[in-house]
């Protein structure tokens, strides 16, 4: 039976919490390494507030004390074999028993070099002595390919993209690399023979370092029952315990919510035959075959006991036969399949085959109700604004509550006025649950088209329930609540909504009708307006303040082009402008206007780069998904075309990204701020691999939306990849056939951003150079004048002339002709041929050779 991963539905993916991990699409390095992190926390070798993941590389200190807390939970002393680790040193007893036990040495007879950054070969040697693979590590040829050698051998590197075995090491890679060691097996010594001068070790392979030390065992198998249901019975298991195959397991940190069903690969931690506690639990890579299908798509006239009929996101009508054995759980109970329970009003299908054999073994329902909070009370009953009635969320009572925020986990707590949530409850026997999903979105606008079934908010089209359609006017101005699934599930017309005040960035002052004075401001709606200013306004809280006084003060486009916080009236005219204040931090006067909410500017940031791991900017400013962020082109030279604005998400932006300028506004006491002005130096980061153009088509997206459809060759594979709305990325009209570019993603997967680098469309006779000629990202395009073969070099003459390293790992072939790329070797590359190139230092990444 041939099945298709269709979009995994926002609501299941947003389920993957604290150690439960379900399929998803590629992962960049950083989150194999987030990934690689939490598992290293789940199961104690790691600390989630150890502050590992916040710091560019791994300090040489800092790789000692891992290592050493991997295997040893007490270190020795401190001595005097390094004259610059003394016993001040934080990570002084580490390094010194990383030093006694062999596992690191000294960067020569006397120095330990602690603040240095480690290489990745450095780690290699680390992690081998904890492994017990040292000595064979030299008997492969030592330092440094020997330990290369064997730690590939032993798949330590497996999940990493390391070119350069001795630049600093990342974070994320030391993730990875840490979680592959303790997944490999401790050498242990058997015997020892010395002979002719010679000694020679024998060893044996003993058991997982994570068995070794930890007591923790890897298994695989079917999760069969939780303490909500069973695949085959309506009776779960105690509470608190999960059965996987037919084995019990006590939950401890997992969350089993959405493994039911699946064959997962899992770590348990049992000493000496007692219970054993399930730690860490991920649904196993190429087992679990899966279709999830969104409540929309399904055509819920068509489906049947036997049979399930659904819409792709390209149109597509896909039928799925349902075996009569199959298992159905709805809403987390297990119970007899029903057409009607089978297309959901809210929420997502799943069908899973988990053994491999081409039949679906299971298919899930979950179907979600809708609640907006409008009163909690202290037994936590939630009053909802939509239906008038009420919903028991209190934690005490005989069922338990799930409750998340994106992937994050929530309690009860958290719960406030004006969110949305999205509530999913199972019913039955035995123990139950409420899944609670919270969304606190909201858009603020007046309708400029109403649909059927859906409500166009400043240029965007949402979806919207019926019980929100009936009531609505185009001239009504108001804010409108969405859910999860990007729905809009209320509307209402509030004083506090009508009157507020929003964030805004002024390009323009003039004079308008009458001699009124204007000003045209990008919103933080992601939209331009020209509005009068009323002649009498609030400014900086002062009522009654002539207009003038702000030209008196931002008398030249360097001075107004700025962020300000604005109010308007009924007639559309501004009536309040406030523009920031600024104190020194963490002052009385600044906690007291953290405290009143008073505007101000709180960084400014010069030159710093985007880590995506925390949120933030450098390691001053976090950005929160409530931050309004303001993407503004650099203007000191010459008038940017307002196509240049853009109001974007974080997840937008790219981990490494460089920084020019950020004006953070607003900051609170953890220094999350409420709004950010950012000009960015490159939207795409240039160590991404090259996308070659085969073909641009238009389609949908998930989303429905009209968007372009990129195709052509990435990471050696023909692949699509898909855009935002084209309204969002007007640019991509000019990419065709020949074109090699770079993108950004958000985090849905659609293309937000590009460059074209260069067009094989137009001839070999490109000279291209972009940045310097001896860096990590630089871009060379030029005639091949030499070859040597033999050794993989050629000379490219391009703006200049230079002798590169060829041997790329990635070589693609433009037949001009065909118009199409494909993989190609060395041999493809002649003399006098055009040759485009991502290289690392003079060395060949990806090649792009013109045929």
């Amino acid at each position: 039976m041939m099945k298709r991963l269709t979009a995994i539905l926002t609501a299941v993916s947003l389920a993957i919490c604290m150690n439960v991990m379900l399929p998803a699409a590629a992962e960049t390095t950083e989150q194999k390494g987030m990934d690689a992190f939490d598992k290293l926390v789940a199961v104690g070798i790691l600390a989630e507030d150890d502050g590992m993941m916040n710091h560019e590389t791994i300090s040489r200190g800092d790789l000692a004390k891992y290592c050493v807390n991997t295997i040893i939970k007490n270190t020795i002393e401190p001595s005097d074999e390094f004259t610059d680790v003394g016993t001040e040193e934080a990570n002084a007893p580490y390094i010194y028993t990383a030093y006694k036990l062999g596992i690191m040495g000294g960067v020569d007879n006397k120095t330990f070099a602690p603040e240095e950054a480690a290489t990745t070969v450095q780690a290699l040697k680390a992690l081998l002595g904890i492994l017990g693979c040292g000595d064979v590590a030299i008997q492969r040829g030592g330092y440094p390919m020997g330990y290369i050698i064997a730690a590939n051998d032993l798949k330590l590197l497996t999940g990493t993209k390391i070119s350069d075995y001795n630049a600093p090491l990342t974070p994320e890679n030391f993730a990875v690399m840490l979680w592959n060691a303790a997944n490999s097996n401790v050498l242990v010594v058997k015997s020892i023979t010395a002979s002719g001068g010679i000694v020679t070790q024998k060893l044996s392979g003993g058991t997982a370092l994570l068995e070794q030390y930890y007591n923790i065992y890897k298994g695989k198998g079917i999760v069969t029952a939780d303490a909500y249901t069973s695949l085959y019975t309506n009776a779960g298991v105690r509470e608190g315990y999960i059965k996987i195959d037919d084995a019990f397991y006590s939950l401890g940190g997992v969350d089993s919510t959405e493994l039911l069903g699946y064959c997962v690969e899992f770590y348990y931690y049992s000493y000496k035959n007692s219970e054993k506690t399930l730690l860490l639990a991920d649904t196993q890579k190429y087992r679990n075959d899966t279709v999830t299908v969104d409540a929309d798509s399904i055509l819920k006239e068509e489906v049947t006991e036997s049979r399930f009929v659904y819409e792709t996101a390209d149109g597509r009508r896909e039928t799925i036969t349902i075996p009569k054995n199959i298992s159905f759980v709805y809403n987390m109970k297990q119970t007899p399949v029903s057409a009607t329970l089978l297309v959901p009003e809210k929420g997502s299908v799943q069908f899973i085959d988990n053994n491999g054999d081409g039949i679906y073994d299971l298919v899930k329902a979950t179907h979600y109700r809708t609640v907006l909070i409008e009163g909690i009370s202290s037994d936590y009953t939630i009053a909802d604004k939509i239906s008038k009635g009420t919903v028991e969320l209190n934690p005490k009572k005989e069922y338990d509550i799930k409750i998340y925020e994106g992937a994050k986990r929530r309690t009860v707590q958290n719960l406030e006025l004006g969110q949305v949530l999205s509530i999913a409850e199972s019913d039955g026997e035995g123990r139950n649950v409420k899944l609670v999903r919270i969304s606190k979105n909201s858009v603020f606008g007046m309708p400029q088209e109403i649909t059927e079934d859906g409500i166009r908010i400043n240029d965007v089209l949402y979806k919207a329930d019926n019980s929100t359609l009936k009531h609505l006017y185009f001239d009504d101005t108001r804010t409108f609540y969405l859910d999860i699934f990007g729905y809009i599930v209320y509307s209402e017309k509030s004083a506090e909504a009508e009157d507020r005040v929003v964030y805004g960035y002024i390009n323009k002052v003039g004079t308008g009708a009458f001699g009124a004075l204007q000003m045209k401001i990008f919103t933080e709606n992601n939209r331009w307006v020209v509005l009068d200013v009323a002649s009498k306004i609030t400014y900086n809280g002062v009522s009654g303040t002539p207009c003038t006084k702000f030209c008196e003060d931002y008398s030249t486009p360097e001075q107004y082009r700025m962020l300000i916080t604005y109010r308007v009236n009924k007639d559309a005219k501004i009536v309040e402008i406030n523009t920031a204040k600024q104190f020194e931090p963490w002052s009385e006067e600044e906690l007291a206007a953290i405290e009143n909410d008073t505007f101000r500017l709180s960084y400014q940031l010069v030159n710093q780069i985007y880590r995506s791991n925390l949120s933030t900017i450098g390691t001053a400013v976090r950005l929160s998904g409530d931050t309004k962020l303001f993407l503004v082109p650099d203007q000191s030279k010459e008038e940017a075309a307002e196509s240049e604005f853009r109001i974007i998400g974080k997840g937008e932006l790219v981990n490494e990204q460089s920084i020019m300028k950020a004006l953070c506004y607003d900051c609170d006491k953890v220094l999350t701020a409420g709004a950010c002005v950012m000009t960015v130096d490159d939207f795409i980061k240039a160590t991404s691999p090259l996308l070659c153009v085969t073909d641009v088509n238009t389609g949908a997206n998930d989303d429905g939306e009209e968007v372009y459809a990129i195709r052509g060759m990435y990471g050696k594979n023909e692949i699509t990849v898909y855009t935002v709305a084209k309204s969002d990325i007007p640019e991509m009209t000019g990419l065709k056939k020949g074109d090699v570019i770079q993108f950004a993603l958000n985090p849905k997967g659609y293309i937000v951003a590009y460059k074209k680098l260069v067009s094989l469309s137009e001839g070999k006779d490109q000279k291209i150079l972009i940045n310097g000629i001896y860096t990590t990202k630089t871009f060379v395009g030029g005639e091949v004048r030499a070859l040597d073969y033999a050794n993989g070099i050629g000379v490219i003459q391009y703006t200049g002339t230079s002798v590169f390293d060829l041997g790329a790992s990635t070589i693609y072939v433009y037949d001009e002709e065909e118009e199409k790329f494909f993989v190609g070797g060395l041999y493809d590359i002649r003399e006098g041929s055009f040759v485009f190139g991502r290289f690392n230092y003079l060395a060949g990444v990806e090649l792009v050779v013109l045929k």
